[in-house]
């Protein structure tokens, strides 16, 4: 079950770091943490572990959810920055500014 989770993480950040849009990410971040999750449907599992396997997979899990939720966060940030860049670039070249940044 470790390789499994294991397995998810690194399979939730990458779709995160995959996503071109905010859209896109809520969709992801819906697939990853939603009910049907894989994640979700190994907490709904852990009833049957024994109480110190319950444990540590209940460790893992709570550091997987804790890790992709700053991994949203980081690329909702990614992508806000980059779409103010577009907006800022647009309405510089309109009204007159070359360079977003001066």
């Amino acid at each position: 079950m470790k390789e499994k989770l294991e397995q998810i993480k690194e399979n939730s950040l990458k779709k995160i770091n995959e996503c071109k849009t905010t859209l896109e990410l809520q969709e992801v971040m819906k697939e990853l943490t939603g009910k049907k999750s894989e994640l979700t449907e190994i907490m709904k599992s852990m009833g049957s572990l024994e109480p110190d396997e319950r444990r540590e997979i209940g460790m893992i899990t709570t550091e997987i959810k804790k890790v992709v939720a700053l991994a949203n966060q980081k690329k909702q940030d990614e992508l806000s920055a980059a779409r103010f860049k577009q907006f800022a670039e647009a309405f510089n070249k309109k009204f007159g500014k070359e360079d977003a940044n001066e």
